[in-house]
């Protein structure tokens, strides 16, 4: 649950094992290319052509939340070239909290390696909080094991696929339900090297720069390509 300033206003334990649970059930179809996830929220997005469907990883974050995450990937030969997510996020039965996000304010939004929608982002008929991040996913792994970069780092490597370590991220992320005790995260991720960057070119801390605004803005496009497709199957029809 790696974040830039504090979005989700509740704390997590550490990572406990993985839960005997199965995941929620997510079908893709090939002929359609339609993803459909009967999950809470249920979704549905059609998936463009050369990403494949790798699967799910479902594991508790300590005795508070559920993680459920769906991966697609389009890959070049074992590397991955760009990463979609689907998280599906709640808190276990009996634990209390709720997911709450916010905009930063106009000066917190945007550094030398982030940089968030001035306002909601508009998807699938909810209202998202969006923001772009260049971070170190080894790092995060190495410093939280057991969370979501260690877990996807494992999973795809044991499809044989390598992600590099260098990332930039477009990331959308709602609370749902009334009670909102659950989130759905999405995300879009392409590794830095295909930009001609380092995290060295946008270093931690730093000013806002012109190199990361022209990069997030086209990661951004990118990902709203292919999330703007996004349906919610109670208000939609296929």
């Amino acid at each position: 649950m790696t974040t830039l300033v504090p979005l989700l206003l509740v704390s997590i334990a550490p990572p406990t094992v993985d839960p005997a649970a199965q995941p929620p059930a997510c079908v893709f179809d090939s002929a359609t290319r339609l993803l459909t996830c009967h999950a809470e929220p249920a979704v549905r997005l059609p998936i463009p052509g050369g990403f494949r469907f790798l699967g799910g990883v479902v594991f508790d974050l300590g005795e508070k939340a559920r993680v459920d995450r769906r991966l697609l990937a389009r890959v070049e030969g074992d590397r991955v070239e760009a990463l979609l997510v689907l998280q599906f996020e709640g808190f276990l039965p009996g634990v209390e909290g709720r997911y709450a996000f916010s905009i930063p304010p106009a000066d917190q939004l945007a550094g030398s390696n982030y940089r968030f929608s001035p306002e909601p982002v508009g998807l699938g008929g909810h209202r998202w909080v969006h923001n772009t991040w260049a971070f170190d996913n080894a790092a995060s792994a190495r410093e939280s094991p057991g969370y979501e970069s260690d877990r996807t780092i494992r999973f795809l490597t044991d499809q044989g696929l390598e992600l590099p370590p260098e990332l930039i991220m477009s990331r959308f992320v709602r609370a749902v339900g009334e009670d909102a005790r659950r989130e759905l995260i999405l995300f879009y991720m392409e590794p830095l090297a295909l930009h001609r960057h380092t995290l060295a070119d946008f270093p931690d801390g730093g000013a806002p720069s012109e190199a990361y605004d022209r990069l997030s803005a086209e990661v951004t496009a990118r990902s709203l390509a292919i999330f703007r497709a996004l349906e919610d199957p109670a208000t939609t029809t296929p």
